[in-house]
């Protein structure tokens, strides 16, 4: 609800319109055009949004991404999932919890989608998440219920995440280079999902 001091304030990018809101962060008036909505978090304006935009997801390169999806069978995708909605949650100081975000990840992609078009859009990006990406990852991660060797097709569900993953990437801009770089706890991981992969494709090669 605007108070009294809202509607008689400006905007401090534009002194020419009405405030809004008041961001959250920084306490700056933000009119409609400077106005942007953090997820569960209320109003942020436009130059707040943006810096928190740059460290607001679990910055993943789109090619490590694919990598440990295959080799894990898409196991990785709960991780990626409560990974970025855990420092959504820590940046925007929201009750949601992760876990059951990256459980549910097949609704709830939807939601992560539309935060990620927001900061997009703020940021001038011609790049946009499609609804048909929720829609397919949702229909594929089902397809695991399928009888054998049709429930297999349930692994490429990971391939409507890389926009996204993608999308993630680009918000970060070069601030993400550090925490994008291979490091040492990657190959460990790459050590224990290469054999965790050829067995997992030995036993549904043999399977009957």
């Amino acid at each position: 609800m605007e108070t009294t001091a809202t509607l008689q304030a400006r905007c401090a990018l534009h002194p020419d319109r009405p405030a809004e809101g008041a961001c959250t962060r920084c306490g700056d008036y933000a009119c409609a055009a400077c106005n942007s909505v953090g997820f569960d978090s209320g109003v942020l304006c436009t130059q707040c949004a943006e810096i928190m935009a740059a460290n607001r997801y679990h910055v993943v390169p789109v090619w490590r991404f694919a990598l440990f999806c295959t080799l894990t069978f898409s196991i990785y995708v709960l991780y990626w999932f409560w990974k970025t909605w855990s420092v959504i949650k820590r940046r925007d100081g929201s009750d949601i919890w992760p876990v059951a975000r990256a459980f549910f990840s097949g609704f709830t992609y939807f939601s992560l989608m539309t935060d990620i078009n927001t900061h997009l859009a703020l940021r001038g990006s011609r790049r946009h998440l499609s609804t048909v990406l929720g829609i397919g990852f949702l229909v594929t991660t089902a397809l695991h219920r399928l009888p054998s060797p049709y429930n297999m097709m349930s692994f490429a569900s990971f391939v409507f995440l890389l926009p996204a993953v993608a999308a993630v990437r680009e918000l970060a801009g070069e601030g993400a280079l550090s925490n994008a770089r291979w490091s040492v706890r990657h190959t460990v991981a790459l050590i224990a999902a290469v054999p965790f992969f050829l067995l997992g494709l030995v036993g549904l090669l043999t399977a009957e």
